[in-house]
């Protein structure tokens, strides 16, 4: 048996939808405590980072795209979002996007931690991406 596909026109569409909802009071962060998020993460899972120079980025309008960079496949992408710590130090272990008040986007566990100190600069890109096929 093949494999179901969704058509590229729909899986643009719906990346549109979510650099939609991404948009407005979404915010990128970072956070300090060690553990490995799971699907049914909660915002009081995180421990936000508050190393000096620290702040939250809003993500809304950053998004370009969706871009087709492979067959199947659809991505937008922030561009460089950095973090700069201007005193201290303190280690990072991961990012989240946080929209309104409490509700989790998306997050990740980093393979390393990252010991933020002055001068140092944090740069992440997030590159989501969308698949054309179905798991049946």
């Amino acid at each position: 048996m093949s494999i179901p596909v969704t058509c590229d026109d729909a899986l643009k569409a719906a990346m549109n939808a979510v650099i939609t909802n991404l948009s407005g009071l979404t915010t990128l962060r970072l956070f300090q405590n060690n553990f490995q998020p799971l699907p049914n993460v909660i915002l009081a899972d995180f421990l936000e980072c508050t190393f000096a120079g620290y702040s939250a980025i809003i993500v809304g309008g950053v998004w370009t795209g969706p871009t087709n960079p492979a067959s199947g496949i659809w991505q937008f992408d922030s561009g460089i979002l950095a973090f700069t710590c201007t005193a201290g130090s303190q280690v990072v272990y991961g990012w989240y996007l946080k929209r309104g008040a409490h509700f989790i986007e998306a997050c990740q566990l980093f393979d390393n931690p990252v010991t933020m100190t002055a001068g140092l600069q944090l740069q992440l890109e997030l590159r989501p991406q969308g698949i054309t096929q179905f798991v049946v």
